[in-house]
């Protein structure tokens, strides 16, 4: 990864924020897309997207770990990594679905809809980060 200034521009910031924004909203619709073929209810359609935004922006606190345990299997190659990672990945997202499907009247998302859209979230990291090219320091 190149080496980042101590005090990058706000532009550069700006365009940070409105990226990660939306790749967010483009993850929500393909989560809303798999909850629904995977028998979600809900109230309208966007609800169960604004539900997976939510959990998607409920699992940025745990992405200092999630980037540890990636970096760790990226690093290491070892197979029990990788697994390390995927199931703290799956889930953490499961967990964080559930618990906004608790508290959200509009959507009922059954536990293997959100364990097999977790699943599918994670497979899907691990082989963008396979297919990433290496960068030697």
């Amino acid at each position: 990864m190149p080496k980042l200034p101590n005090r990058p521009p706000a532009s550069v910031l700006l365009m940070a924020f409105i990226t990660t924004g939306f790749v967010i909203l483009i993850l929500s619709v393909f989560g809303a897309a798999l909850l629904n073929l995977f028998g979600a209810g809900y109230a309208t359609r966007g609800s169960l997207i604004a539900f997976v935004f939510l959990a998607l922006v409920l699992n940025l606190p745990f992405a200092p770990l999630s980037t540890a345990l990636e970096r760790r299997y990226q690093r290491s190659k070892r197979p029990s990594d990788k697994l390390w990672f995927f199931l703290v990945d799956t889930g953490l997202s499961t967990l964080i679905m559930m618990l906004v499907a608790l508290f959200d009247p509009t959507v009922r998302i059954p536990f293997f809809a959100a364990l097999l859209t977790s699943l599918i979230f994670s497979l899907l990291e691990l082989l963008l980060n396979d297919l990433q090219p290496k960068v030697r320091h």
